[in-house]
């Protein structure tokens, strides 16, 4: 029964086999994906700690807040003590002044010792400048806790964006590495279908002889370089009589000068080599360069060895 069909239609799984080992070489698109992710990730926890430090600084200014509160209202309630030992007119004096003072007026020293008793008055004097003070602190303190606000307000949003960006790269990758592991498995699942119905047929083509047994190794190879998987059995049919005649060790082709130490390894060095140096299938160009001195029969006789197959 004559089997000869299109070279070209026998080596289609081949343009899977090529896109696979481009991914292998280029690496895989889940891979970058991964390392997209990898890197939003880093992101995500630089600015989460951002937004940390940005509330423990916001925390830190309500504290100090609430402290300096709490000694405006000791001093308030220390001034009015001090006030109630006072004489009325002395009362009225201290009182103008502290009415002047938040208006930025300070009691001044020599002022103070005009009040009842030197002591009593540099003692109010100095309770009156510290509340001063604390005051201007506040106000500081309050554009300060606005400002720290703001940068938590703006970090929160910085982290939702950083982490919506993490989680969408994160599904396009799973979906890429999805797709791959599909992929790969429909390419091993029908490397494994090629090789099974290559690799009867071949045994069988070469049944009985020094090669026989080998046709799973002929297709696989042939699957895995994208070449005609009767165009190595053929020649080898055509040169040594199927591995019967060689002229170097494991040599079945009259290839080179070239030995092998197993059919395994030279039928994958032999089928890697016509891809390479004969475009992997049966043309007139490839006879003239395989048999320079008969191309024509040479052509012949292994496509008629192919249509046995």
């Amino acid at each position: 029964m004559d089997r000869t069909f299109s070279s070209k239609a026998l080596r289609r799984p081949f343009a899977a086999v090529a896109l696979v080992g481009l991914v292998a070489a280029l690496g895989a698109p889940s891979t970058a994906m991964a390392d997209e992710v990898s890197r939003l990730q880093d992101q995500v926890d630089a600015t989460a700690s951002a937004l940390q430090g940005a509330k423990d600084r916001a925390v830190g200014i309500d504290t100090q807040i609430e402290e300096n509160d709490r000694s405006i209202d000791r001093l308030e309630e220390l001034l009015h003590t001090r006030q109630l030992t006072l004489s009325p007119s002395d009362r009225v004096s201290v009182n103008s002044r502290l009415s002047d003072d938040a208006s930025s007026t300070a009691f001044s020293a020599t002022a103070a010792d005009t009040d009842a008793t030197g002591v009593a008055g540099e003692d109010l004097h100095r309770l009156i400048n510290e509340k001063t003070s604390l005051e201007a602190s506040q106000a500081d303190l309050h554009t300060a806790k606005a400002q720290a606000q703001a940068e938590v307000d703006r970090t929160t949003q910085s982290l939702a964006d950083a982490q919506t960006a993490r989680d969408e790269a994160k599904a396009q990758a799973e979906a890429a590495a999805q797709a791959e592991a599909e992929a790969a498995a429909a390419a091993a699942n029908e490397r494994a279908a090629y090789v099974a119905e290559w690799g009867a047929r071949i045994d069988d083509y070469l049944s009985g002889s020094a090669l026989a047994g080998t046709g799973e190794v002929f297709a696989a190879a042939a699957y895995d370089y994208g070449v005609d998987p009767r165009f190595s059995p053929a020649i080898s049919a055509v040169e040594s009589s199927k591995g019967a005649k060689c002229f170097k060790a494991h040599n079945a082709w009259g290839w080179g000068r070239s030995s092998w130490g197993s059919w395994e390894e030279a039928i994958r060095s032999h089928v890697a080599g016509l891809v390479r140096s004969y475009g992997g299938e049966l043309t007139t160009g490839a006879a003239q360069k395989y048999c320079t001195s008969n191309p024509s029969g040479w052509y012949a006789n292994v496509r008629a060895q192919m249509a046995m197959i």
